[in-house]
């Protein structure tokens, strides 16, 4: 029996293990000893990348980063002026519909959206911001539900110089958005 603590010992093992495994996670979240800062979360608009903002949010909340949100407009389309300001509008609804949901917790937002190739802009926009991480889905709204990882992660990943964390969809919802 213990004396003078009426704190069961399993809790405190828990609360001990679940405290050293935070600070193994804020270990590798940090970089040369800081943490991560600005990170970079690139939105379609899809289900997918309404889960990977979810992911964004609470490594944000763990870090105390800002978040930096893009959406880009992709400029291959074939669509007069008036299409491309109907998407234009589209984009600035699901950048400020994520940064309504990231500054409800407390987290600074910066917002943009630009017309060009989705892979590309991502890159451009994290060397620029000085992004140190980037959270996306694996695949947005113009994945093949085949393909392992759509072709804008894909591009990401291989270019990018700083780390990216795919987040992949869980449930059916998701997976059918693919």
């Amino acid at each position: 029996m213990e004396s003078g603590n009426t704190t069961p010992i399993s809790t405190r093992i828990c609360a001990e293990c679940t405290e050293r495994l935070l600070d193994r996670d804020r270990l590798i979240l940090s970089k040369d000893g800081s943490m991560v800062t600005r990170i970079l979360y690139p939105t379609d608009g899809s289900d997918v990348a309404e889960y990977a903002l979810d992911w964004t949010i609470d490594l944000a909340e763990s870090t105390g980063s800002e978040i930096f949100v893009l959406h880009v407009v992709e400029d291959g389309k074939r669509l007069d002026h008036s299409g491309l300001d109907i998407l234009r509008t589209i984009g600035e609804e699901f950048v400020q519909k994520a940064c309504k949901k990231i500054e409800e917790h407390g987290i600074v937002a910066h917002s943009t959206v630009v017309d060009g190739k989705p892979w590309h802009e991502i890159i451009d926009l994290a060397k620029s911001e000085e992004i140190e991480m980037i959270v996306m889905g694996t695949h947005g709204v113009g994945g093949l539900s085949r393909a392992l990882l759509g072709s804008v992660a894909d591009r990401v990943i291989r270019t990018s110089s700083c780390p990216v964390l795919l987040v992949p969809a869980v449930d059916e919802k998701v997976k059918d958005d693919r």
